[in-house]
């Protein structure tokens, strides 16, 4: 089984628009109670992961606050050329 599993959100920035990044949502207010892992006595871990669809490098600074109330930060490129950035 699982030990720490990942709720994903998704931002796509667009250019010339300012965008709010989502705000994670509070673990407490998705489940009451966590499930114990299988051969564990403690609950899952739930970490929190944010997507960020990327097609202009220059749309976003990933070293913002904004971000940094994530654990984990995943880049899609959409291009060949930021995919070698």
């Amino acid at each position: 089984g699982f030990s720490t599993v990942a709720i994903n959100y998704v931002f796509e920035p667009k250019a010339k628009k300012k965008q709010e990044i989502p705000a994670p949502t509070p673990i407490n207010e998705l489940i009451d109670q966590l499930p114990v892992v299988q051969g564990r006595s403690r609950p899952i871990r739930v970490l929190n992961r944010l997507t960020v669809v990327m097609s202009d490098s220059s749309h976003v600074r990933l070293n913002t606050p904004e971000f940094q109330r994530f654990d984990l930060l995943a880049v899609q490129p959409t291009t060949e050329k930021l995919f070698h950035v």
